[in-house]
């Protein structure tokens, strides 16, 4: 059942990484997929053997540290490219 919230959560952010404008919001969006891969991994890894379990959370360890570097880093090289952020319709 939790796998299945997790699955929710990917989906959703999948959906945002689409229907977002630009890519400062589209940052957001891929936040929640990281949420959604985290409760997913962890909740497989409980349902098995204990030692699946111990390399989920040292799959999801990465993970968290990671992501918001990556998410970091994409803004940076946006702002640096001189992105401009999405202002409701004007352009």
């Amino acid at each position: 059942m939790i796998e299945l919230i997790g699955l929710a959560l990917v989906i959703i952010g999948a959906l945002g990484l689409i229907r977002m404008p630009d890519v400062y919001n589209r940052i957001h969006a891929s936040g929640l997929i990281s949420y959604g891969l985290y409760i997913t991994i962890l909740s497989v890894g409980i349902r098995t053997s204990s030692v699946l379990l111990y390399k989920s959370f040292i799959v999801v360890g990465f993970l968290f540290l990671v992501s918001p570097a990556i998410c970091s880093m994409i803004a940076h090289a946006a702002y640096k490219n001189k992105v401009k952020p999405y202002m409701g319709g004007k352009k």
